[in-house]
């Protein structure tokens, strides 16, 4: 399967580890490339504790996440959070609120000069969400340049929760690499994946209990779901 689904795992962990490693091994049950946090901490102002990534769980949650076999990634929305987490992480998410920060852009990136941090040849992996809007003009869909050089791949967000069809737009992945989704609608992903050649899907993943803080905003997958459709896009790719 050529799809790279990441669970991003964001604030469901409510402050509890337990959590945390249990969200981790539903992404590797329902076929997961990788699963991601969310570093926030008091300098990001209205995020409660109970939101908060604890710095001293990111070494033992990427060894749980490695031990499945997958990919461990960080979300990161202040300066200071890069070092928290590079240690730890095979790839670093700037969302799409913070992905033109040219600050925060140049901070991951010298990361490659740090040669004890770096997981690859190139550095650490940078993946960067947009907005529709960096994409629409005087009412007119008008194209950008895919990706720069620092970003590795690049997805569409719409951050309304749950997104609305008629925000969607999925022509714009013509842009981009792969679609973060907050639709919670399969037949979403799989246009996303089939019609428009997504390479990355990036998904928000709770519990069953459906107890986790994002929850009840509407756009989390719950594992039972996103595990039939990875499965039904993986046998898919099998058809050909």
């Amino acid at each position: 399967m050529s799809v790279r689904f990441i669970a991003d795992i964001g604030s469901n962990h409510d402050g509890n580890i337990g959590r945390a490693n249990e969200l981790i091994y539903q992404a590797k049950e329902a076929g997961c490339w990788g699963v991601k946090f969310q570093m926030f901490n008091s300098e990001l102002p209205n995020k409660p504790e109970r939101e908060w990534l604890n710095p001293d769980w990111l070494d033992p949650l990427s060894k749980q996440a490695h031990y499945y076999g997958m990919q461990f990634g960080c979300s990161v929305f202040y300066e200071t959070a890069v070092d928290e987490v590079r240690p730890y992480v095979d790839f670093i998410k700037v969302t799409s609120n913070y992905g033109l920060r040219e600050k925060l852009i140049q901070k991951i990136l010298s990361l490659t000069k740090y040669k004890d941090y770096v997981l690859t040849t190139t550095g650490i992996p940078v993946y960067a969400s947009y907005p529709p809007s960096m994409f629409y003009e005087d009412g007119v869909w008008i194209d950008r340049p895919k990706s720069n050089h620092s970003v590795q791949f690049s997805l569409l967000a719409i951050p309304e929760y749950p997104t609305p069809l008629e925000y969607i737009h999925l022509k714009q992945l013509r842009n981009l690499d792969g679609w973060s989704d907050h639709s919670r609608k399969p037949g979403v992903i799989y246009k996303a994946v089939f019609e428009h050649l997504a390479k990355v899907v990036e998904f928000h993943l709770d519990l069953e209990d459906g107890q986790g803080w994002e929850y009840h905003y509407g756009h989390c997958w719950l594992p039972e779901e996103i595990k039939e459709v990875i499965k039904n896009v993986k046998e898919g790719f099998e058809a050909d």
